[in-house]
This record gives structure tokens, C-alpha cells and sequence, in this order.
């Protein structure tokens, strides 16, 4: 099915000769995310960086470019090895600017907490670094990868688990790669991860994506919207007015409600079946139970 929203910056930076882990690392990376039988994202919109010199600017150009290029609907994956030469001002005014509603950025290197803070804050802001401060990010002898890169790769070539979509969701790529750092080097490496609470979008197909299997709208809603048709103004903007529905302030029952008046002819003047799953689609539109219905 494809990750059509999907868009990625994948970076190694070095002051001299990269190591040959980053290489490995953001090459590897940029591979399975443009992958059709893994991560699925167009291959235009995956972008590989590997600057030598170590310096702020091609790093600082591709920022603004993902800025430029990614809109609200998409998805943006970062991912940065090696030495990040901005400050953490610069670069969190960076991540500010790129207005796709779901980010994550992946930052395989020992940074200080303040190019963890602001970017996670807000919905759909996920920041990983591979390590606390003050630890350096672990290449194994012989290894092609470095710890951190290498269970990413994992991960997203099938090995966080799927969703019901056939889709990796933020979550299980995190808990797959944090879970299996500390098993590889115990008490050496430690990832951090901040992310709004009960933040899980999808960030990749999982090994290609699955057929779509259709679920009630009285089922789905609940889980894209969990209070309800007043959400995002999603039933208004679909056409609809609150008013002339019975709202609780439980979500699931409230859906209940909506879709059982819309069916009946209600909900407002310029409210459809179809104006409303053209409104969660232009939310959603890599959802495939979305995409798949007629």
C-alpha cells in the first residue's frame, strides 16, 4: 500500500572522515524506509545527507527544505548520526518549522536535555536520542552498525510488531529498539524518549503493509477521535452541526450517537457519510481502512 505521506531526513555529520558506522547507519536507514516491501515511503521523499565537513549548513539547508516540502498531512521521520553542529535553539527552531502534524526525530548521539525538551512538546512531537547525556552512543567491535542504528533497522524491517494496519506505530518502534539496547549492553546505554502522553502515530508500513480489513465506523472513529465528533471540529467540518446532536461527553458513546442520527438524515444540513470520511481522510491519509473504503 505505501507510506505516500511518509518523508524522512536521514543525516550523518562528522567533523573530518565519517566513521564507517555512520555510514552504515544512515544508509542502511534511508534503504529500508524507501523500501516498497518494508517501510514504504516514496524514494523522492526520503533525503540522505553525508557532510564531511561537520558544519551547520547542509544540515540547516535540509531542514528548511523538509520545512518547505512536508504539509500538515504528512509524516516526518529525522534521523541524525554523529555530530550535531547547531545549537540546541537552532535546531529546535528548525524542528518548529516543519508543519507536518506527526515528527519524530531520532538522534543517535549524546546530546544535552535541551535538544530533548521543546521539540516534544505539543501532539505528534516524538524526540529519541540514543543515549543520556554525558554517554557516547556504542559501536560494537566488528558490528556493521552502531547499537542504537542497528535495532532500529531491526525494527523497521519487521521487527517492532504491527498494528492492525499493517503499520509500525511510534510506540513499538521505540519500546523494540529501547528494549533491546539494554539487553545488548546492560547498564552501558540508556535511550531517552520524550512524547506527549498517549502519543502513537504511525510512522512506517510494516514489511510492506497488509490488506486493509474493514472495521465500523462505529468502532474506528473512537480510536482516530476519542472525544468525540467535537474533536478537531471534525463533525463541523465535515458539514455538520453539534447542535443538533445528543452529546455526553463519553467519545465512543457520542460516536454512537452521531453516526446513528446521520444515518437516519441528521446531524446538520450539509452533513454526509461521505463529506465525513473525506474529513478523517484528509486527517488520516495513510490509514488504510480509510483509503480502502469506496
Amino acid at each position: 500500500m505505501g507510506f505516500a505521506r511518509g518523508r524522512a531526513l536521514v543525516a550523518g555529520l562528522a567533523v573530518g572522515e565519517l566513521p564507517e558506522a555512520v555510514l552504515a547507519d544512515t544508509r542502511d536507514i534511508a534503504e529500508v524506509l524507501r523500501a516498497d516491501d518494508y517501510c514504504g515511503y516514496p524514494p523522492g521523499q526520503v533525503r540522505l545527507l553525508l557532510d564531511r565537513a561537520g558544519g551547520p549548513d547542509a544540515l540547516r539547508g535540509e531542514l528548511a527544505g523538509l520545512a518547505a516540502a512536508a504539509g500538515p498531512a504528512d509524516t516526518v521521520l529525522i534521523y541524525l548520526a554523529g555530530d550535531v553542529a547547531m545549537s540546541a535553539a537552532e535546531f529546535v527552531a528548525a524542528l518548529d518549522a516543519i508543519p507536518a502534524r506527526r515528527l519524530l526525530v531520532l538522534l543517535d548521539a549524546g546530546l544535552a536535555e535541551a535538544f530533548l525538551e521543546r521539540p516534544a512538546r505539543g501532539a505528534g512531537r516524538v524526540v529519541v536520542a540514543s543515549a543520556r547525556a554525558g554517554e557516547t552512543p556504542l559501536v560494537l567491535p566488528g558490528a556493521r552498525n552502531s547499537v542504537f542504528a542497528g535495532h532500529l533497522v531491526e525494527a523497521l524491517l519487521g521487527g517492532a510488531p504491527p498494528d492492525g494496519e499493517g503499520l509500525i506505530r511510534v510506540r513499538a518502534l521505540i519500546d523494540h529498539v529501547t528494549e533491546r539496547v539494554h539487553r545488548t549492553v546492560p547498564g552501558r546505554q540508556h535511550p531517552v524518549c520524550t512524547a506527549p502522553a498517549g502519543e502513537d502515530f504511525p510512522i512506517a508500513c510494516h514489511r510492506g503493509g497488509a490488506p486493509a480489513v474493514s472495521r465500523p465506523l462505529e468502532d474506528l472513529l473512537p480510536d482516530l477521535y476519542p472525544a468525540g465528533p467535537a474533536e478537531t471540529h471534525v463533525w463541523e467540518r465535515a458539514g455538520g452541526e453539534l447542535s443538533r446532536l445528543r452529546l455526553t461527553g463519553h467519545g465512543r458513546a457520542d460516536w454512537y450517537g452521531a453516526l446513528r442520527t446521520l444515518r437516519l438524515g441528521g446531524g446538520g444540513r450539509d452533513i454526509t457519510l461521505r463529506t465525513l470520511l473525506d474529513t478523517v481522510l484528509a486527517d488520516y491519509p495513510d490509514h488504510p481502512d480509510l483509503r480502502a473504503r469506496p
